[in-house]
């Protein structure tokens, strides 16, 4: 017999939750979600900057509440971002909002300084919103396809280096293009791919 199945959890929570955010679980299962388009005022949609935590709190032996924590919010409005935690911070990479358009810009939150803090780091080889982001080595970073205003879908794939803060495009590709996609560490020189969206051709439908 099993005892599987969904519930509904109260979460003490008064942030959006906006389209197109960014959700990075921490080493501890807190939840961190981050900018987004916010579209709570009609006819007025607005990429935010927000940055906020959701912390499990044990409210008996056996069960749990969800409270919200505000972080200080990201230098750069964005949506349609890659985000990962790597190391202490936080990274961002990319994304979009209607100043930048699709964006090079990263940036980075630190849990380690006395006052927690995002900070600049270097840009992007290529702009890319819709991308994925691994952390992979102690020092390494990789982000994944994604698309730009005139690519529907990449297939590069870019290297960060946090000790030197520089970006290194791979002369491996995927094999092919795509967005939307998921990329998840499996071993220190393997990097699981899932899902995502092409706009290339299956083979099969290719004609000779």
């Amino acid at each position: 017999m099993t005892n599987d199945f969904w519930k509904f959890q109260t979460a003490e929570i008064s942030s959006l939750f906006n389209a197109f955010s960014a959700l990075v679980t921490l080493p501890s299962h807190d939840l961190v979600v981050i900018g987004g388009l916010d579209d709570s005022v009609p006819n007025r949609p607005a990429f935010a900057n927000s940055c906020f935590m959701i912390q499990e709190v044990p409210e008996d032996a056996y069960t749990n509440r969800y409270i919200e924590k505000h972080l200080p919010s990201m230098i750069t409005r964005r949506g349609c971002m890659a985000a990962v935690y790597h190391e202490g911070y936080i990274y961002c990479f990319g994304g979009i909002n209607y100043t930048d358009k699709v964006m090079r810009k990263c940036e980075r939150f630190s849990f380690f300084d006395d006052t927690p803090k995002w900070e600049k780091i270097a840009d992007m080889k290529q702009c890319r919103k819709n991308a994925s982001a691994v952390s992979v080595t102690a020092d390494t970073i990789y982000v994944f396809g994604g698309s730009t205003n005139s690519q529907p879908t990449l297939d590069s794939i870019e290297q960060y280096s946090v000790a030197s803060n520089r970006w290194n495009t791979l002369q491996v590709k995927m094999p092919i293009s795509l967005c939307f996609l998921s990329s998840f560490k499996l071993s220190s020189t393997k990097i699981l791919i899932l899902g995502g969206t092409t706009t290339q051709q299956s083979t099969e439908s290719r004609q000779p």
